[in-house]
């Protein structure tokens, strides 16, 4: 309370010769306050989405994407921070709907410009399936292996349905 009650007049303040009013109960601008650390933040907008973390802020992975499980584990990477390079082509056009950057390639494995940038991959499968995977030497990522069919089917539907426009 202390906080928006000196923010609110600092604001006021600042632009009282603009003849400003107050006005709590139906205001024309919308402040808003974060305080993190002893920092403060000041913004005016929300701006809802998805959730997870920036793209990109943990490292590239290589995401092999033939099928709807492949799709579900690829988006769940890049909630987590990691910039996705998609092998395959399932729902390609939908996840660049969350990143317009995204590169696809049908065959990473014989592409030497990513074997540097390449921190894992991801890959779709169930627990039955776990032991087909071929062996890589850089880490492997599952993050559909403990959902059931029907969990990976809903969130396939909720990821592709999701209204960006309304945003």
């Amino acid at each position: 309370m202390d906080v928006g009650r000196e923010a609110g007049s600092a604001i006021f303040l600042q632009n009282e010769d603009k003849g400003v009013k107050v006005d709590l109960t139906n205001p024309d601008k919308i402040f808003y306050i974060e305080i993190r650390n002893n920092r403060a933040y000041i913004f005016d907008e929300y701006i809802n989405c998805p959730g997870g973390l920036p793209l990109g802020c943990q490292g590239c992975i290589i995401a092999e994407v033939n099928n709807k499980r492949g799709f579900v584990s690829a988006w769940m990477m890049m909630k987590r921070g990691c910039r996705v390079l998609i092998s395959g082509n399932y729902g390609t056009d939908i996840l660049r709907k969350y990143d317009p950057s995204l590169c696809v390639f049908q065959n990473w494995k014989t592409d030497t410009r990513l074997s540097k940038k390449i921190l894992g991959i991801s890959i779709g499968c169930t627990v039955e399936e776990l032991s087909s995977i071929e062996k890589y030497e850089v880490p492997l990522y599952f993050p559909t292996i403990g959902m059931s069919d029907a969990e990976v089917d809903s969130l396939y539907d909720n990821i592709v349905k999701f209204d960006f426009r309304r945003y």
